[in-house]
């Protein structure tokens, strides 16, 4: 719909007029949408004598955000009129009725046309709107429709099915990753009651501040108060809700209005399915990221190059959806931790040491059990271990190894191919040709003198190393400095063995492994 910043509403001031009479036309040519608060503008001059348009009857109560969307081939003051005489008489539809006879007053009704358009389209388009200005019960006052298998809103909702996802539902506005904002900690708009937390959440309390301080409509400030709960306080809220209900259907009551909008909510939340993302067929080549030059190689380019496409025997489609991924060298953990060698190999030592390192020793246990660093005399494994198990010391620079981490991640890409695609090995050679001296040019323009200091290749840390493992075991442990610790080789034994010979879990047998697990296949 075309919006026009001079659009205007007016009556048309004739003595026969009822709305003019009345003074019951809406004359600001602005509506909005219940739940989202969209602002929306009539696209056309209107009056009281508008024919052929869509029209929205609301109430004149303050905070009352309740609406109905009709349409009229008639002048919109015969169709207020029609409205007007079937409350009278006890004839309009029971949402309406009852909203102007039981909660609020036939005077508190006002009308406007929102949308001026060709009779033909009319049905269609008060279908739209009801849906975009969410006037369907129990969000607003229409229940006769015909929308998505729905004819009367009403009785679909008193039978526990859901309205809300009629509607161009509104989106979240997720915060990014990383803000520090998130669902439970982010504030609520101002002015609004702040939701519990689970262990104190009170449904009634909740149901309350769905009508305290509202800044827009009740519809809209109890959508975001309830889309901020976890699902866990949704559960309990639609169950006490569901309870209200059941003792208030027998009595009509305008409460009910935001008891069903509410658990009609929260039936939204509880059923709805999030949208399953498309698997991507991708295949991927592996390379092993042995050094720097790997990262000078554009492989995911070279392989989609036009030269390469032409090469390759099979489907070109699988070649432009293959992508390239890296797997990283192995970390320190296994050169600096020697914890899995000792338990293959459980020798007391000869002497303890830690009346060596008598300020790191347990007070309880009598032997050194630490993850503080500064046991270790030196400098360079102690920097090293700052850095923690996962990091990978910098390889220097190599052609050759470059180029055959490459060339595996090629060999065993054209095994899967051949596999997948029924082609025979030798198919490729042509394209791998290729794609390895395209890899060995640009190794070759990036083959710049690399040397990096690498802390466990020398000499001195290697022999230090080696005498520390002899009385010391350095194992991953949480919470303790880089999730190190430092424990006495003989005290560390000591306890294996106990576990292993004296809890009752374990027992000593001379059968293999093949024939234990053998006993249990049929388990």
């Amino acid at each position: 719909m075309d919006s026009t910043a001079n659009v205007t509403l007016q009556y048309c001031n004739t003595p026969q007029c009822k709305i003019c009479r009345l003074q019951k036309l809406d004359e600001n040519p602005n509506f909005h949408s219940s739940l989202a608060f969209n602002t929306y503008q009539l696209n056309k001059n209107g009056s009281c004598k508008t024919r052929n348009c869509i029209y929205m009857i609301s109430c004149s109560v303050e905070n009352c955000h309740l609406k109905n969307i009709g349409f009229t081939t008639t002048m919109l003051n015969k169709r207020l009129a029609g409205h007007r005489a079937n409350i009278l008489n006890g004839t309009e539809g029971c949402i309406m009725l009852d909203h102007f006879t039981k909660f609020h007053n036939i005077c508190d009704m006002v009308i406007k046309p929102i949308d001026i358009c060709d009779a033909k389209v009319l049905r269609d388009r008060e279908k739209y709107w009801m849906q975009k200005l969410n006037s369907i019960y129990p969000y607003g006052l229409n229940s006769r429709i015909d929308i998505q298998g729905i004819h009367d809103a009403h009785e679909h909702v008193r039978n526990g099915d859901v309205i809300y996802k009629t509607f161009n539902t509104v989106k979240n506005n997720r915060t990014k990753k990383g803000s520090g904002v998130n669902r439970q900690t982010r504030p609520f708009p101002a002015g609004t009651a702040q939701v519990p937390n689970l262990n104190d959440f009170d449904p009634q309390t909740f149901i309350n501040n769905c009508t305290i301080n509202v800044s827009h409509s009740v519809n809209k400030h109890c959508r975001m108060l309830l889309m901020r709960l976890k699902l866990p306080e949704v559960r309990q809220l639609v169950i006490y809700v569901s309870k209200l209900l059941t003792s208030e259907l027998a009595n009509y009551t305008y409460n009910q209005f935001l008891l069903f909008m509410i658990r009609d909510l929260c039936l939204y939340r509880l059923t709805i399915k999030q949208e399953e993302k498309p698997k991507k067929n991708i295949k991927y080549i592996m390379i092993t990221h042995v050094n720097g030059l790997i990262e000078e190689i554009n492989l995911n380019k070279v392989i989609k190059s036009r030269d390469s496409l032409d090469r390759f025997p099979g489907d070109k489609e699988y070649l432009l959806k293959t992508g390239t991924s890296y797997k990283y060298s192995k970390t320190i953990r296994n050169s600096v931790t020697n914890y899995s060698k000792v338990a293959k190999n459980i020798e007391i030592p000869a002497q303890c040491k830690c009346m060596d390192y008598v300020q790191y020793v347990d007070s309880h246990l009598g032997h050194v059990i630490t993850g503080n660093m500064e046991i270790i005399n030196n400098i360079e494994i102690r920097n090293l271990l700052y850095k923690g198990l996962n990091f990978r010391e910098k390889q220097p620079h190599n052609i050759q190894k470059a180029q055959a981490s490459v060339q595996s991640g090629i060999d065993k890409f054209i095994d899967d191919c051949s596999v997948t695609l029924k082609i025979n090995k030798q198919m490729f050679s042509s394209w791998k040709k290729f794609i390895l001296q395209r890899v060995l040019d640009d190794l070759k323009k990036n083959s710049n003198t690399h040397s990096a200091y690498r802390v466990l290749d020398q000499a001195e840390n290697k022999s230090f190393l080696k005498d520390f493992h002899e009385h010391f075991v350095i194992v991953p442990v949480d919470k303790a400095a880089k999730n190190i610790g430092i424990i006495c080789k003989v005290f560390y034994i000591q306890v294996l063995k106990k576990e292993v010979q004296e809890s009752g879990n374990f027992v000593i047998t001379s059968e293999t492994t093949t024939s234990i697990i053998s006993r249990y296949d049929n388990i």
